[in-house]
């Protein structure tokens, strides 16, 4: 297997392959948040593909929440039908692919605990195995990652020796703060929700259906860059409708034979 290795925070970060020489350098950023069970089937599938996948990941735990908020949405679960299918879809892309899945006992949840610690541990040679602590907790054993005993419980389980140091400085304002500048920093570059994938030279892939897509372009292959639909051209294209600043409203209810008016 492909194992890849941190060194201490004062150290660049060493990557090896299984053979233990240095992998390439290529980095794709990865924002995630635990509450997204999308987040936790593609950061399980990235690691299991180790150093093959072509480049290192840099993980970027941000709010969600947050996301939602600045870009006017609702999240997938606060959607009663979306939350259903969401839930279905996961389901069958965890059977598919043979990543264990077991839904928490209350979703949505606040993942504020485990993303500050996990802040806190981001140049920790056990970053990875944080991470994957407690993606593991909430989906796979359907803990309550919300809570900082279960976060404790995980710190320890994967070998951070000084839980009790690392769960009061997720407390403190620093680290509160750097959530939230980390957060408006990925929505500045345009992430509108998690995972999202962000290349070297600033391609944003956004899915848990996106990792053989990030894979092509970081070898220089992404399809669209073949030429098949000029890209530029289409987003440059003016919409014929706004809806914005329209309030949207329901004329009737939504039944067979009602319809809408903006």
């Amino acid at each position: 297997p492909h194992l890849v290795q941190q060194q201490d925070s004062h150290c660049p970060r060493a990557v090896l392959s299984s053979t233990g020489s240095p992998m390439s350098g290529k980095t794709v950023k990865f924002y995630f948040d635990y509450i997204s069970p999308y987040a936790y089937l593609s950061w399980t599938r990235a690691q299991r593909l180790g150093a093959s996948k072509g480049f290192v990941l840099d993980p970027k735990p941000v709010l969600f929440a947050g996301l939602l908020q600045r870009w006017g949405q609702l999240g997938p679960a606060e959607i009663v039908p979306k939350r259903q299918f969401t839930y279905k879809d996961c389901v069958r892309r965890a059977v598919r692919d043979k990543i264990p899945l077991s839904f928490p006992h209350h979703h949505p949840f606040v993942p504020l605990v485990s993303l500050r610690a996990t802040s806190v541990l981001l140049s920790s040679p056990h970053r990875d195995s944080v991470i994957t602590g407690l993606f593991d907790a909430c989906w796979k054993e359907s803990r309550d990652i919300s809570q900082p005993d279960t976060v404790k419980e995980v710190l320890s389980a994967v070998g951070v020796t000084d839980v009790d140091g690392v769960m009061k400085a997720a407390a403190n304002r620093e680290y509160k703060d750097q959530l939230k500048e980390r957060t408006k920093e990925a929505i500045e570059r345009g992430v509108f929700g998690v995972p999202t994938w962000e290349t070297e030279d600033g391609e944003m892939f956004w899915g848990d259906d996106q990792l053989p897509f990030v894979t092509q372009h970081v070898e220089g292959g992404d399809l669209v860059l073949q030429g098949e639909v000029d890209v530029e051209q289409v987003l440059n294209r003016p919409g014929a409708a706004d809806r914005s600043h329209t309030p949207f409203k329901i004329s009737e209810s939504v039944v067979p034979g009602g319809h809408f008016r903006f």
